[in-house]
């Protein structure tokens, strides 16, 4: 399949669906367009860099909210269970 990302075509080749596939090579596109709205007179190789490390940041952003939020339900599902056993030995 192919996409195009600032400009350039690609073709790839995965297990990923087609609508998958774009969705990603869509987002890629804004974030380019985005940087290089910014940036105008960078080259296209720092942009990439540029957009590689937005990305990435947002990638660990989701990741270290994931965690908190799962540190967070385990600690009141401790406090539910501390509520429950509670109660039932009385």
């Amino acid at each position: 399949m192919q996409v195009t990302i600032n400009g350039q075509r690609y073709t790839l080749k995965g297990g990923s669906s087609r609508e998958h596939v774009e969705q990603l090579a869509d987002y890629v596109d804004r974030k380019f367009r985005e940087v290089s709205a910014k940036a105008p007179q960078t080259s296209m190789e720092k942009v990439a860099v540029l957009v590689a490390l937005n990305i990435a940041e947002e990638l660990f952003a989701s990741q270290r909210q994931a965690q908190e939020m799962e540190a967070s339900t385990k600690n009141k599902t401790l406090d539910i269970l501390k509520v429950i056993d509670g109660k039932l030995n009385l």
